[in-house]
């Protein structure tokens, strides 16, 4: 009947943990992507620093000041820190603690007491080295929820971190890339506007030449002020 007691305190203890296991959904995938690309692998390290491959070094200048001057990206990586080593000391918990302490003293013996040579020298040195151990055993999973806990705490850390990382790089590149794109339009209207000179010229010369007539030169000088004015 007692045996019969213990083996139901035991199941009563073993239902009494703290929140269920948890385990990753299984989930279907498939195999391959449908249409592969021939080149599909790619080499990740080179993913890391994806803008390097627009071989432009004021992109990749920018790029780099702004990952070491970003605070919301230093507040990140701080906190990573932070959950980093809350979730060690939670696994710690779990293992055994060990206290390891020294001590050494200094005596001397009254000179009153020299004539006593069993007592040995006058100064003499004692050294203690003390050994402690305790293990808190984790019966209803506390521990082990605790420690589960602060994991996860510290991979959405982890994943705040690389989302401000990934919008910095993306929000930098299309900035930069947008420039680009204004300063190759005002190129581009540059030599229009250089063009359309030319050609205004020429119809003056013309007209005054005799060769050309004022509506020519006139449709010239419109299309010259209207390149100006964007």
């Amino acid at each position: 009947m007692n045996g019969t007691k213990a083996i139901f305190m035991l199941l009563l203890l073993a239902g009494c943990s703290v929140g269920p296991n948890y385990h990753d959904p299984e989930v279907a995938l498939p195999q391959t992507f449908h249409e592969p690309h021939e080149n599909s692998e790619t080499d990740l390290s080179e993913l890391r620093e994806w803008w390097t491959t627009f071989n432009d070094p004021l992109l990749n200048v920018l790029i780099h000041e702004a990952l070491s001057q970003n605070l919301d990206l230093k507040i990140a990586l701080e906190k990573i820190h932070e959950v980093r080593a809350k979730y060690q000391i939670e696994a710690a918990e779990l293992y055994p603690k060990v206290d390891l302490t020294a001590e050494q003293r200094r005596s001397r013996i009254s000179q009153n007491l020299f004539d006593a040579p069993f007592l040995g020298p006058a100064t003499q040195s004692y050294y203690q080295v003390g050994f402690d151990a305790s293990w808190e055993i984790d019966l209803f999973g506390k521990l082990r929820r605790a420690k589960e806990g602060a994991y996860y705490a510290f991979e959405a850390e982890v994943e705040s971190a690389r989302d401000i990382y990934i919008t910095l790089l993306s929000e930098i590149a299309a900035t930069y890339i947008e420039m680009r794109g204004y300063q190759h339009k005002i190129a581009l209207s540059k030599r229009e506007i250089y063009i359309q000179k030319e050609r205004q010229s020429l119809a003056s010369s013309l007209f005054l030449a005799g060769l050309g007539n004022e509506i020519d030169l006139r449709t010239v000088e419109i299309a010259l002020e209207e390149k100006e004015a964007l």
